[in-house]
This record gives C-alpha cells, structure tokens and sequence, in this order.
C-alpha cells in the first residue's frame, strides 16, 4: 500500500486515487478473458489469452470473430482458433457502451454461463508496453489512437476524471 504503483508503472492516474484493499468474487477457474481493444467508444479487435505449459499465447480476432494474423504480447497459438463465445453479440455491446467516452480503453469480459461479466477498464494495457514482432501488426492496432492531444490534456482529463482536478493548482 506504500508504494506509488502509478508512478512505478508509468500509469500516472493511479497515483492520485486512494489506496485501498479491494476483494473481488471468485469466478471459477481456467475462464477466459476476452479483452476487447476499443477506439472513440467502438471495439474493434478483441484477443484471448491461454497458457499451456510453458507457453503464453494470445489469439486477435476482429468483430466478426475471424482469426488475425498478429503475433502480439506472445505468441499467435500455432493451430488453435477459439470457438466464438456464446454471449460475443452482447459482449460487444457492453464493450461499446463502457467504452464510449474514451479515445482509447481495452474492456476486459469474462462470459459465464448465461451472463457476462466485468473484468476491468484499463488505458494502458501492459504498462503502455504493448507490443507486437511485427511492427507493421503494431501500427495496425495504434493508428486509431495517435494523440491529438499532449500529455498534458490527457493528464488533466484523468485528474478531472478522477474527481481531483480541484486538488491542483495549475
């Protein structure tokens, strides 16, 4: 609790929230997490992530649930496609909705039996370390979020956001 994770993690915003001891409800074991990456309130690529052994590995698909070829965080699985998941029309629904007032944000769902459920919102997946091999894959998924903005409105965004704009003097 005594370290400034923001900070550390160059996710700044955490910084200015109040740290707190959060305990969230078991789901169950071995769920998959859908990860939808979403651009000004539309998901457009959603990925699913699986290790086996050793391995970590990380399938994209688009909106209509077919298998992209990126090989981004980890490796593409070889010969594995997922199976689209039941609930994936009202999956992306929410993913629009959650995702509406934001240029960038990956909405993280887990489908359970007969519901969908919230794993997080995050702006900087990966600690702004998201990363593909190939970097022509990487520039597909970064050329709807070029900023048009410095980090300074962004940083003033997250404070206003936040509730604590009041709190600095600028």
């Amino acid at each position: 609790m005594k370290i400034d994770y923001g900070n550390f993690q160059h996710e700044f915003y955490y910084s200015f929230i109040k740290r707190k001891i959060f305990v969230e409800e078991f789901l169950g074991k071995n769920l998959k997490n859908y990860k939808f990456l979403c651009y000004s309130g539309k998901p457009k690529y959603v990925y699913v992530s699986v290790k086996e052994g050793e391995h970590k590995y990380r399938n994209f698909y688009d909106m209509d649930w077919n298998l992209l070829d990126f090989d981004c965080l980890s490796e593409r699985h070889p010969t594995y496609k997922y199976e689209k998941p039941k609930l994936f029309d009202l999956m992306k629904e929410y993913a629009t909705k959650l995702s509406y007032d934001f240029k960038f944000v990956r909405v993280d769902l887990y489908e359970l039996i007969n519901e969908v459920r919230l794993g997080e919102l995050t702006f900087t997946p990966m600690n702004s370390h998201f990363g593909c091999r190939n970097k022509k894959h990487e520039a597909i998924l970064g050329k709807d979020i070029i900023a048009k903005k410095t980090i300074y409105d962004y940083f003033i965004f997250f404070l206003d956001y936040m509730g604590i704009y009041d709190y600095f003097f600028f």
